[in-house]
Parts: structure tokens; C-alpha cells; sequence
């Protein structure tokens, strides 16, 4: 091949063909223990439950044990909000701490940089006015030399 000649082109992947997704769901129906009202035992009202089959899944004991659980739950959650609301009290507390000492802080640089150049102004002056001293003796060292 030469130079000039353009390279062959691949022809394009064909798109693959996806399987659809199918859920990984199973349903398994239990209802040994429930009556079956189809076969002839009345319907309970809406929203009541059959006493035999309530009694049976959940005992008054669980229900206590259960009750016991969440509030002990209820009161550990208390106390962990009380200590989560006291650390925040603390740290709100160490911040402002924080913030008046950099206040502080700054207020005293600030003064310190001030008093700095109050000092440098001073020193311009003392060499200006040196500088004149020095011409004026100098000049008159030139006028007794020559007179």
C-alpha cells in the first residue's frame, strides 16, 4: 500500500440483541393456620382481623418483651440525643472561644503593625534631619578651609 492510499474501514460491530431482565422474585403463600373463608365460614368486617388467627401469631408475652425493647431503645436514642446535644454545646462553645481569641489576636497585630510604622516615620525624620546636620557641618568645614 501506498502512502496516499486511505486505510480499509472495519464495518461496524452489530448491536447486541439483549435478553429481557426478568425480577428475581418469588412469592410463597402461607395461610395453613388462617381459616379459609371461601369454604363457608363468614367473612370477617374490613379491617378486623380473625381473633383465632391474631391470638395465635402474637402473644401478649411478645408483645411485652417487644414493648420492653422499644423503650429501652426509645431511652437509649434519648440519651444519645442529650450527649449528641451537649457535645454540640461544647463545640459551639470551644468555636466562639476560638473566634474571640483570633479576634484578639488581630486586634494586637494590627496595633503592633501600627506602632511599627509610627516607629519608621520617627526613623525618616531622624534620617533626613541627619542627613541636613551632616551637610551643614560639612559646608562649614569647606567655608573655614577656604577662608
Amino acid at each position: 500500500m501506498s502512502q496516499q492510499e486511505p486505510k480499509p474501514r472495519r464495518a461496524a460491530a452489530k448491536p447486541r440483541r439483549r435478553s429481557p431482565t426478568r425480577p428475581n422474585v418469588y412469592v410463597t403463600i402461607i395461610g395453613a393456620g388462617l381459616p379459609a373463608f371461601s369454604q363457608g365460614a363468614p367473612a370477617p368486617a374490613e379491617g378486623e382481623a380473625p381473633r383465632e388467627a391474631a391470638e395465635s401469631l402474637v402473644s401478649p408475652e411478645w408483645l411485652e418483651r417487644r414493648n420492653n425493647r422499644l423503650d429501652a431503645f426509645e431511652q437509649e436514642l434519648r440519651k444519645r440525643a442529650l450527649d449528641l446535644d451537649v457535645r454540640e454545646a461544647e463545640l459551639e462553645e470551644k468555636e466562639a472561644r476560638f473566634e474571640a481569641d483570633v479576634f484578639l489576636r488581630e486586634d494586637a497585630l494590627e496595633s503592633r503593625e501600627r506602632a511599627v510604622a509610627d516607629l519608621e516615620d520617627r526613623l525618616g525624620r531622624k534620617e533626613i534631619d541627619l542627613g541636613s546636620y551632616v551637610a551643614r557641618v560639612q559646608g562649614g568645614f569647606l567655608r573655614a578651609d577656604v577662608g
